[in-house]
This record gives structure tokens, C-alpha cells and sequence, in this order.
């Protein structure tokens, strides 16, 4: 029934792209399309395009020169730009901050871009507040940080348990210190927290898949994703194979 099994959401998102492409300028668009009230609940998407290193098997758009204070001042600008126009006047159900890594960004300075989301914007009273981030981020300062502020929903990067393989993938930290940090981020009160779980990385056997899923299992983490390693031709590891 299905010619061609996808490994990843970016795959998917690739092909559904060549179906839903408007064939009309976007910017007249965009325009019309914010000048009118809408009563649908809305979502707003943050992207922080920063990241304190580049994992191997990673192809998306990040970057390790960080002008943290042009992007957070550009930012404010563009949310007092948005606030008045009638279509972002709707019920705000979620907030999802990705990138990159939104965590790079210093806990005063994220909390603060939080704060004044909740200000301009109408967010409903039980409004998901979800950021993506890696464990090794996730000091205590920025947790209690993000507690503060509202966040409710943490998806983070793990990949693997594995020493050997987070090496191999240039993760930061040990197996066991992302145990422990996800494990602060539940007892203080984060009970939706994810992981990413990558599976198929080179040199891994069915007992090391095993243990990763078991760790996970005792974590009692609300849920995670799980991929096959995709290697992108922008990737490190795309670049050492050829």
C-alpha cells in the first residue's frame, strides 16, 4: 500500500511540502490572512537557531556563533510587531520553542521571552508551554527557571544512554548524568517530559537498544520518539562517509 517507508518526520514533511505548496505570492498573503480576527485556538512557534555544539548526525539549520542579545532584541521587536494585529487577538493554546537549541539561550533571557509571550499574547489559562532542550542543559537554574515561568512540557534531545554512542553522536555528558537530570526535571514538577531515542547508530546491537529503552522505561517518562538514524548530507556524518 506504501511504496516508500519514512524514517523521520523531516522526510515526511519534505514530501507532504510537494502536495500543500500555495501557488500564490506569500507576503499579500500573509497580510490578508493576519488583517482578520479568527476565533481558532492558535499556536506560537519559537525558534531559537542556536546550539552549544553540532551533533554528528544533525542536517537541520543551527549555528554555534551566537549574538544572543540581536536575536533576543530582534525578538521582542517582532512579538510588540504581531501583538496588535487582529488575527494573533485568538485564544493562544501552546507555545512549542525549538530550533537549534532553546535551552543555549541563558535562563534569565529565556524566561524573559516567555514572560512577554504570556503578556502580548492571549494564552489560555492550562496553555501547553513545551521546549525543546538537552539534558545537559538542563542545570538548575534553568529548570527552576523554566518551572517559574510556566513550562509544563520539556522534549529532550537524549538519543542514547550509551556512553560510547553519545560520544560518537557528540552529545555532552554521560549516560547516567542524563538520568539524573531528567529525573530533576520530574520531581520538580515537569511530569510531561519526552525524550528522543535514535536507534541503528553505528555499532549498536540489540542489547544495547534494550537497555536504552529499559533506562527509559524507569525514568516514567510521559512518552518519546523514536528514530532511525537519518543521516542528512549536511551532517558530519554524511561528510565522513564520502
Amino acid at each position: 500500500m506504501y511504496p516508500q517507508r519514512f524514517r523521520s518526520h523531516h522526510d515526511t514533511k519534505r514530501k507532504l511540502k510537494e502536495h500543500f505548496v500555495l501557488e500564490r505570492d506569500a507576503e499579500p498573503y500573509v497580510r490578508r490572512l493576519m488583517s482578520h480576527e479568527d476565533p481558532k485556538g492558535k499556536t506560537i512557534y519559537v525558534h531559537v537557531p542556536f546550539c552549544e555544539k553540532i551533533c554528528t548526525f544533525c542536517g537541520m539549520y543551527r549555528s554555534l556563533k551566537q549574538d544572543k542579545d540581536l536575536y533576543f532584541k530582534q525578538l521582542k521587536a517582532q512579538i510588540q510587531s504581531l501583538a496588535h494585529l487582529p488575527y494573533m487577538k485568538s485564544p493562544v493554546h501552546s507555545i512549542y520553542f525549538g530550533g537549534g537549541t532553546p535551552t543555549a539561550l541563558p535562563a534569565p533571557m529565556l524566561g524573559d521571552i516567555i514572560e512577554r509571550l504570556r503578556s502580548s499574547f492571549n494564552l489560555v489559562e492550562d496553555a501547553e508551554i513545551s521546549v525543546e532542550t538537552t539534558a545537559t542543559e538542563l542545570d538548575d537554574e534553568m529548570l527552576q527557571t523554566l518551572k517559574s515561568v510556566g513550562v509544563n512540557r520539556l522534549s529532550i534531545g537524549v538519543q542514547t544512554f550509551n556512553d560510547e554512542a553519545r560520544k560518537l553522536m557528540n552529545r555532552l555528558g554521560s549516560g547516567d548524568f542524563v538520568q539524573e537530570r531528567i529525573q530533576k526535571a520530574l520531581d520538580l514538577g515537569i511530569k510531561n517530559t519526552n525524550i528522543d531515542l535514535i536507534y541503528t547508530w553505528p555499532g549498536q546491537t540489540p542489547e544495547m537498544l534494550e537497555a536504552d529503552l529499559d533506562i527509559m522505561e524507569k525514568l516514567d517518562i510521559a512518552g518519546f520518539s523514536f528514530y532511525g538514524l537519518n543521516v542528512p548530507k549536511s551532517s558530519i556524518f554524511a561528510h565522513s562517509l564520502s
